[in-house]
């Protein structure tokens, strides 16, 4: 038996377009600044028509949730037991979602990251785990993959590179060169996490391999490949390999950053 898939309504298709893109999204009035979830076709706080949409940084702290010993379906019968949280996002909406991972640990406060986790139909589905401790530089370990971030250059990301940067769009066959270095520090920011306030973005260097085409569906992974003191500063550095599709190399490149920790 499958599991029950999303049925996406006018007031909630952007949000799964956007979770099919890689991305977490909720609305912000333009009015009175209210952020808001589930979406709606107008403000819930001052009635104002037509929230925009804001994309979310996916990390937030448990509220509150249920372990389900139960399976409701015989669909959920191999899922037992799993956990139900009440997630607040750090942009101040809140969703509920399905914990994924070990569940040791789980507690009211824990921090967690938000992840897209494809489903049978066509909508990936939003689902966090714990985050760690927070990153110091002691516990980085050169050479190790500190994960990958899927995201499909849409038309919302070419929009609003347009709306900042009028003068380079692209071609119809390949998206502006300078969207290879967003997704690689979305990347990062998704990846690594949690970090410690403070770190500091000391350089980087890219290396484009390919065009990347409108619409295509880029995986950058994240490996740290350094890390040295100088001076009684902290210096990690980052290879970011990205490829569209399933292999297709598109860019590497590689970050430096001052860790705060």
């Amino acid at each position: 038996m499958d599991k029950p898939q999303p049925r996406p309504t006018a007031e909630t298709l952007p949000f799964w377009q956007a979770c099919a893109e890689g991305r977490l999204v909720f609305q912000r009035c333009r009015a009175c600044g209210h952020a808001q979830f589930p979406p709606r076709l107008r403000c819930i706080r001052c009635d104002s028509p037509d929230p925009e949409w804001r994309e979310s940084a996916r990390v937030g702290t448990i509220h509150t949730f249920t372990v389900v010993e139960r399976a409701p379906t015989a669909a959920f019968k191999s899922d037992v037991p799993y956990a139900i949280a009440l997630v607040d996002l750090d942009e101040g909406v809140r969703m509920m979602m399905n914990m994924r991972g070990n569940l040791d640990g789980l507690a009211i406060g824990r921090r967690v990251r938000v992840i897209l986790e494809p489903s049978s139909g066509p909508w990936p589905l939003p689902q966090a785990e714990l985050l760690g401790e927070t990153l110091i530089f002691d516990a980085f370990e050169p050479g190790r993959i500190y994960g990958a971030h899927t995201e499909t250059v849409g038309a919302a990301l070419l929009e609003r590179w347009a709306r900042l940067y009028p003068w380079d769009r692209g071609s119809p066959e390949s998206v502006p060169t300078a969207i290879a270095t967003v997704l690689v520090m979305r990347a990062y920011m998704t990846v690594l996490q949690p970090r410690p306030p403070g770190n500091v973005h000391a350089g980087m260097a890219m290396r484009l391999i390919a065009p990347v085409p409108p619409g295509a569906r880029v995986t950058t992974e994240i490996t740290c490949i350094g890390k040295h003191e100088k001076s009684g500063r902290r210096f990690v550095e980052f290879a970011a390999r990205s490829v569209t599709g399933e292999s297709a190399p598109a860019t590497e490149a590689t970050l430096r950053l001052i860790w705060a920790a």
